[in-house]
């Protein structure tokens, strides 16, 4: 039996990439403020922080996913739970502005997506991206995580995929571990 998502284990390594997060939009990014979303409504509709730039009036509405290993792909979750059939976050439509996705092992990599580039190209090629990763092939994968009762659903996607196709988005290499 393969190994169980625990809740717990996850807002664990979310409460670390998050404040690893800050530092970097400090750093690479210039910003100047940092406001972690309080409001259960808006957090759940994709908005995690708003991070105000010094060029910009108003804040970028930024989404964070964290993953605790690089295996060269972005999972793009399409279900959340299988036994429910709740879509999962690549399937809603959210609020956010980006996508920022931290991978800290054994490289620390920070990816960053345009939410709207990357949602218009789930829709366009979803159907063959699930395909592929559900044949293993092009460096697709299916992955299924267990939880407690329940199962998410995700495509790995390679990276590069994503990179070559979203206008808006890039990467940051921070250091070797």
């Amino acid at each position: 039996m393969g190994r169980i998502n625990y809740y717990k284990q996850s807002t664990k390594i979310e409460m670390a990439g998050s404040k690893y997060l800050d530092a970097i939009y400090k750093k690479y990014f210039g910003a100047k403020k940092i406001i972690k979303n309080t409001n259960r409504t808006t957090q759940i509709r994709g908005v995690d922080k708003l991070i105000y730039l010094p060029n910009r009036k108003l804040p970028i509405r930024v989404e964070e996913k964290y993953r605790s290993r690089w295996y060269g792909d972005i999972l793009l979750e399409y279900i959340s739970n299988d036994t429910t059939g709740r879509l999962g976050w690549i399937e809603k439509s959210l609020l956010c502005d980006y996508i920022f996705y931290a991978i800290n092992n054994p490289i620390t990599k920070v990816f960053w997506f345009n939410w709207e580039q990357l949602k218009t190209l789930w829709e366009l090629n979803k159907a063959k991206w699930i395909v592929y990763g559900e044949q293993n092939i092009h460096g697709f994968n299916k992955i299924v995580a267990k939880n407690v009762g329940y199962n998410t659903i995700s495509v790995a996607v390679p990276v590069q995929t994503l990179l070559n196709n979203i206008k808006n988005s890039g990467v940051k290499e921070l250091c070797q571990r």
